[in-house]
């Protein structure tokens, strides 16, 4: 099923994919500014949907959500590149929490949740209390790709919005 969604220098395309994670809280006082050291090394991308476009303006919600999807290396082959791009696993993605600053300077929270992508590049971080946050996504060491960053808001309408991921190559 397609739907005009999604992109953090990626593109979200509805899916109904179980995922499984591994999960990691947290330590600290999540309302604690932890200054902008967690996003250096990482491109800042801007949210698009899947065709490239601005986001609509949508819904907000105040429920919690939680966001998923899948990170992958860009390029693939014929018609559909999201289907046939490489699948990056062992990418930490962790969300943390706007607190102020500007777009691009954010002040941030400490890391409020994280998880890791799977052998298939598929994430899902837990659901979280709705609001701005940054999301990171910073491959392992070693990688041939390079980390991004992202703002978006986390809440349960976006919970419905599965993202695709670019990671650039370095």
């Amino acid at each position: 099923m397609n739907r005009k969604t999604h992109k953090a220098l990626a593109y979200t395309r509805m899916t109904m994919t179980s995922v499984s994670t591994v999960l990691a809280l947290a330590c600290g006082n999540p309302e604690e500014p932890v200054g902008k050291d967690v996003l250096a090394g990482l491109s800042a991308t801007a949210a698009r949907d899947s065709s490239g476009g601005a986001l609509p303006p949508g819904a907000v919600s105040t429920a919690p959500g939680s966001i998923s999807g899948t990170v992958r290396g860009p390029g693939g082959t014929g018609s559909d590149t999201l289907a046939t791009s490489t699948r990056l696993s062992g990418v930490k993605v962790a969300a943390f929490k706007v607190l102020g600053g500007t777009a691009v300077a954010p002040d941030l929270s400490a890391q409020v949740v994280a998880t890791t992508t799977d052998t298939f590049g598929k994430f899902t971080l837990p659901e979280v209390p709705a609001a701005d946050y940054v999301v990171t996504f910073t491959p392992p060491e070693g990688s041939a790709y390079t980390g991004v960053w992202v703002t978006s808001r986390i809440d349960a309408v976006r919970a419905l919005l599965p993202w695709w991921v670019t990671l650039p190559k370095k």
